[in-house]
């Protein structure tokens, strides 16, 4: 038998007698006992526990059991795995001591575990819990014990989920994506809290909604907004400044859309302007609710207006004497109002792309003028100005040679005028003559993607292509050379002589042959299509003698490399040859001679018909490492046009499947939020002119549900990261969660300007580059589906990036389907933006019209009534893709110097000899002289280059290369139908020539 007590195996002397004995044990032994629980006393099974070199695993009731344990002192604590310590802490004593000091003792120790809880934080907008907020970044810090931070990203349910927390006190904070900082704010201390054992909490954290207001600048007497007024807002609570953009036309300033909103409190308001000080009469203080948007007027007291007087030296270097100017208002000359002198200075310009150098010139700002007309003169300008430079040399001052210019003082504005010395008297006309045009190829009918001319199915979308029969009007496959309906029809001329002999075209006595030779009266039958030609007695146009079918055409794509900024910077590989060759055969390079160099339009253009707006300043940038040698100081450049093109649609898809974010009742307002993957965001591309487009350009709101209707969206307002409000033109109502579609046009703004720069070093004061905005888009400009009627604004379409799109003009511009027309005095510029067509650049005044603009005489509706002081057209500029010099839109002065240089018709230019107005279409004419034929030189192919740009569709910017970057002329340009020498022996047809023009003189300048 067995001991009870250690199971040690006994004899029983009356083992007969007794079915069990009670005897003391023979071993001195003990055991332990423990026992492990929850923080609610639950007993945990299967938790391993240690009793220093003994284990064990705890049952169903939660004890470990350890027997027949020596006497003496025993570590005992549980050994919690990795699985375990995902569900529980480890107990407050991880371990204890337990003494076993006699046999047969019994001892207990007990471990509680608490569990792990749980904490789920939303990111939530204050005062609206449904509103959250996905991709911030949350932290929670345990701040008992060993602190440590744990970080996770709120998903697209505006949730972070922690599990397996310690219970204890937590510290939570919330860092916000880029977007959702503009918007929204952080509380400013940490949000505490405490989670208990086991615990499944929701923690909500609040977001401050930022303040986002107008400021309003009105005049405090006549209430008149007031444009240009610099805004800043102080934050009185730590000093923090917001500057606002300059107030609008409206009189109305915001935060720009890269602004964040601004913090509630109270802001002091402080203004300023360029030229003058207007003074704040209102209160200085605004004070700001969270998310406050309202609009707050601010009124202001403007003192009188004020003239800024510059004159510069067209090479950079000081005047050799500071100059005495005459203010007098025009009314009354003999007044003067004020007398100053000049003072030099060097001051420091940004030039495009963020280029900084510093420039002389001689300057005065004169204030406390009353609004009205006055005239700047210069005293003693021959003495003191244009015989006080280098004595041995001419010079000339403009933009009047008087060295006086008339202008308009505006009250709370400062009215400028620069004055410019240079040497110049003549100027030579460079031409690039240049095809940008067009290759063979096939355009999908189903996607309008453009294909290689070789194949038979659509690389995009996998449709059949086909080519078009324009006689019959049917689409045969791809690889249909003639159409095997439509003959090939003759062009008909004559009568002319024909030999029944010899088949010659001649003179009855030019035939040359003898007798039996006879002569007769025949019509003759061209076919350009076959190239057959033969004689018949009709003369009326008939089908080929021969049978010959007609065929099919290819269609038309742009020419370029398939990568837009490769594409760009090949292109100025190309225009940088054409000025090296240029600069080669202009042996004389005079100083007193401005070299003007121009390139025709659509120059840039790429395979996709217009490049992404973004890559356009790749252009400039580029080409200012050829220009900006010293040897170029006397250069004019105009890089022909570039095209690019803002899509109105921020996708592919111009539907978005949005869905109403709050019900109303009968109103005009109506908020819409994400709608599954559509986001609200697409309401950011709606412009503000929404309602002012034409239908076919315009974004729609289609609501189904408690209304059903499509309405035009008159303006949009974003309320927060996921809201935004759209104004509608007529009451709807709505139910929360109605479908609403937005409905974005199909249609891409145009943007086409001409580029011009100023060759030589930058540092000289003044315009050195800008941009002319051709206004019309014409039928002939774009490649398009030729069946639409182009004269109806609904059928306007053009092909660019393989889709095929509404057309609408640059805003501002003079043209149907326009938005914003801007008024005709906005042609003058003065900064080189804005896409004026008049610009002055070293006191020399050029207008520059593009195309069709020139053809419809743009600049003649401004010169019809030049406001007083406009500076007269020294210079006109002509690039074109199938336009010439029109008499009718010639508007320079008397002496003034045309130039145009055409795609396919190549260069021309003229002298204006009469400056009254004319009706006639075409040269020659009775109001100008064409200069006489150029010298013409080929352009020879550029070889590859390593080419390093700043790719700013990089945030932010990278340098990029791009290395054997191959500018091959039959990838970017067509051969041209021209040759070189085109005025002496015809060569054959060659990709690119430069055209120089003999050096003509240059009109003095002049103004109204």
């Amino acid at each position: 038998m067995k001991c009870e007590i250690c199971g040690y195996e006994l004899d029983c002397p009356q083992a007969a007698q007794h079915p069990s004995v009670q005897k003391q044990c023979l071993e001195q032994k003990g055991e332990i006992w423990a026992q492990v629980v929850d923080d609610e006393w639950r007993n945990l099974r299967h938790v391993p526990v240690e009793a220093s070199e003994h284990a064990a695993e705890t049952t169903d009731a939660g004890f470990a059991v350890f027997q027949r344990l020596d006497l003496k002192t025993y570590t005992v604590g549980p050994k919690l795995d990795a699985e375990l310590l995902k569900k529980y802490d480890p107990p407050a004593f991880k371990t204890t001591n337990v003494h076993v000091t006699s046999a047969g003792e019994l001892k207990y120790a007990c471990f509680v575990l608490p569990r792990k809880a749980r904490v789920t934080v939303q990111v939530v907008k204050k005062g609206d819990a449904k509103q959250r907020f996905n991709d911030a970044e949350v932290s929670l810090t345990f701040k008992e014990g060993a602190q440590d931070t744990t970080q996770k990203m709120t998903a697209g349910d505006g949730e972070a989920a922690f599990e397996e927390r310690s219970a204890g006190q937590y510290e939570l904070t919330v860092v916000l994506s880029n977007e959702d900082k503009k918007r929204y704010a952080t509380p400013e201390a940490p949000i505490p809290f405490t989670l208990a054992p086991g615990e499944d909490k929701v923690v909500a954290y609040e977001l401050i909604p930022l303040a986002t207001p107008r400021i309003k600048v009105v005049d405090q007497v006549s209430k008149r907004e007031i444009e240009g007024i610099s805004v800043k807002l102080t934050a009185k609570k730590d000093s923090t400044e917001h500057a606002l953009d300059k107030t609008r036309p409206s009189g109305i300033t915001d935060l720009t859309k890269d602004q964040p909103g601004l913090v509630p409190g109270d802001y002091a308001i402080a203004i300023a302007a360029a030229g003058y000080m207007p003074v704040l009469m209102s209160a200085d203080t605004l004070t700001l609710a969270e998310g406050d948007t309202q609009t707050f007027v601010v009124e202001v007291s403007l003192p009188k207006g004020a003239v800024r007087i510059l004159i510069n030296r067209y090479d950079g270097k000081s005047l050799k004497e500071r100059v005495k100017i005459k203010i007098a208002k025009t009314s009354d000359l003999g007044a003067p109002v004020s007398e100053p002198t000049t003072a030099e200075r060097e001051v420091e310009v940004e030039r495009p792309g963020s280029r900084k150098v510093k420039v002389k010139e001689d300057w005065k700002e004169v204030g406390d003028l009353d609004p009205g007309d006055y005239q700047v003169e210069i005293m003693d300008l021959d003495a003191k100005v244009l015989k006080n430079q280098e004595a041995t040399e001419t010079w000339r001052i403009g933009p009047d040679s008087t060295g006086k210019v008339t202008l308009k003082v505006e009250a709370g504005k400062t009215a400028e005028v620069r004055f410019t010395v240079s040497r110049y008297t003549k100027v030579r006309f460079i031409g690039y003559n240049v095809m940008p045009g067009y290759a063979e190829g096939l355009r999908c009918h189903k996607c309008s993607a453009q294909n290689p001319k070789t194949s038979t199915g659509c690389g995009t979308c996998g449709a059949t292509l086909y080519k078009h029969c324009a006689g019959c009007g049917n689409y045969f496959p791809s690889a249909t050379a003639n159409c095997p309906t439509c003959a090939v029809v003759s062009n008909v001329s004559g009568p002319y002589h024909w030999c029944t002999t010899c088949g010659a075209w001649a003179d009855p006595t030019t035939c040359g042959g003898p007798p039996p030779h006879v002569m007769q009266i025949r019509y003759q039958h061209t076919n350009w299509d076959c190239g057959h030609v033969y004689p018949s007695m009709s003369n009326s146009p008939s089908p080929c003698t021969y049978g010959c079918k007609r065929s099919l055409p290819f269609d038309q794509q742009y020419l370029g490399l398939p990568n837009n900024q490769e594409d760009l910077l090949a292109r100025c590989l190309l225009m940088k040859a054409a000025i090296s060759t240029a600069y080669a055969e202009e042996k004389d390079n005079k100083p007193e001679e401005l070299k003007v160099f121009m390139a025709p339009e659509f120059f840039f253009r790429g395979v996709d018909g217009a490049y992404p707006v973004d890559d356009l300043h790749l252009i400039m940038s580029s080409m200012r490492e050829e220009t900006q040698d010293a040897k170029y100081k006397d250069w004019l450049f105009v890089y022909g046009t570039a095209i690019g093109q803002i899509p109105q649609a921020p996708s592919e898809s111009t539907q978005f499947a949005l869905k109403v974010a709050e019900a109303a009742t009968n109103s005009t307002v109506i908020k819409v939020t994400h709608g599954g993957k559509d986001k609200a965001g697409c309401c950011a591309s709606i412009p503000a002119e929404n309602a002012l487009l034409p239908l076919v350009a315009q974004w729609r709101a289609k609501l189904s549900g408690k209304t059903s209707s499509e309405k035009v969206v008159l303006a949009v307002t974003q309320l927060d990261a996921d809201v935004y409000q759209l104004t509608l033109p007529a009451a709807v109502s709505v139910d929360k969660d109605d479908p609403c579609v937005l409905h974005g046009p199909l249609a891409a703004e145009i943007l086409n300007y001409a580029l011009i720069q100023r060759g030589g070093p930058d540092d000289v004061a003044g315009l050195r580059e800008g941009l002319v905005y051709k206004e019309k888009i014409s039928h002939i400009d774009f490649l398009r589906n030729r069946s639409n009627h182009w004269g109806t604004p609904g059928q306007r379409n053009i092909y660019v990036s393989d889709k095929d799109v509404i057309a609408l003009p640059t805003e501002g511009a003079d043209e149907s389907l326009s938005r914003k027309k801007n008024p005709v005095s906005g042609e003058v510029t003065s900064t080189g933006l804005g896409g004026g067509s008049i610009f002055t650049m070293d006191g020399i005044t050029f207008g520059l019209e593009v195309c069709l603009d020139h053809l419809t005489g743009r600049m003649s509706k401004y010169f019809n009534a030049p406001p007083a002081g406009a500076a007269k057209v020294q210079v006109q500029l002509v690039p074109s893709w199938g336009a010439s010099i029109t008499p009718s839109s010639l508007c320079g002065m008397l002496g003034a110097l045309v130039f145009n240089v055409d795609g396919p018709q190549g260069s021309d230019a003229c002298t204006i000899v009469d400056a009254s107005p004319s009706t006639d279409t075409d040269l020659p004419s009775a109001k100008a002289t064409r200069l006489p034929a150029p010298a013409s030189h080929a352009v020879p192919q550029p070889a590859k280059a390593t080419v390093t740009f700043k790719d700013s569709t990089q945030s932010p910017p990278q340098d990029k290369t791009v290395t054997d970057l191959d500018p091959k002329y039959d990838l970017l340009i067509e051969k041209h139908p021209h040759q070189v020498n085109r005025a002496g022996v015809t060569g054959a047809a060659d990709y690119a020539w430069v055209d120089l023009y003999a050096a003509q003189a240059l009109p003095e300048a002049e103004t109204y």
